[in-house]
This record gives structure tokens, C-alpha cells and sequence, in this order.
């Protein structure tokens, strides 16, 4: 699933950017609007108390990193006061699509 990727994608981006730091307990959810893109995470949160500094420096981090993963991630926006807004790529969305159809899974 998505959101499992998602979650997999931004611990990796964590402990790449933050490897003195472990951190597994945070958030990955849909957004309620749309205009915030597909998922959001408030992992710059957890990891900001860990880390001793500002969410929204920990997130402008985080969204740097994952917009590097392109096959998954088209955006990655910090939103106030350290939310990391992520619109997911293309490409992601059509094989997720594509793998229910096959599984008949709708």
C-alpha cells in the first residue's frame, strides 16, 4: 500500500538526515483537503522534541529529502507549524490503481 511506502520512505529519509537520532513513532494520513496534497506526516514533530530543534526546521528536512524520491513523491511541502504535506507521483497512483483492478479489489 501506499501509505506503508510512504511510512518507509520518510524513516529512511530520518535516519539518513538524522542517523543519531531513532524515530518510529509518527504519523502518516491522508489530508482532508486536497489542496494539501494526498498524505501528510507530522513526524518533524516527534522528531523535533528528540532532536532539540523547530518542527518546521525539521520539516523543511524532511520535505528536501523526500522530494528526491521522485518515483513516489511529486511534492513534499512543510505547512505551519511543521507538517509535511506530500502529493504523491503520478506514476505511483496509476500502478496502485492498475494493481486493484487486477485484484479486482473496488
Amino acid at each position: 500500500m501506499i501509505r506503508h511506502e510512504l511510512q518507509r520512505a520518510i524513516q529512511q529519509s530520518l535516519t539518513s538526515e538524522f542517523p543519531d537520532i531513532s524515530l518510529s513513532d509518527f504519523s502518516v494520513a491522508a489530508s482532508d483537503d486536497p489542496r494539501h496534497g494526498d498524505y501528510a506526516t507530522n513526524a518533524a514533530f516527534a522528531l523535533a522534541k528528540l532532536a532539540g530543534r523547530p518542527p518546521t526546521e525539521i520539516a523543511e528536512t524532511l520535505a528536501a529529502s523526500l522530494r528526491q524520491n521522485e518515483n513516489l513523491v511529486a511534492s513534499a511541502e512543510v505547512a505551519e507549524p511543521g507538517f509535511v504535506n506530500i502529493q504523491l507521483a503520478p506514476d505511483i497512483l496509476a500502478e496502485e490503481f492498475r494493481q486493484i483492478l487486477e485484484k479486482g479489489e473496488y
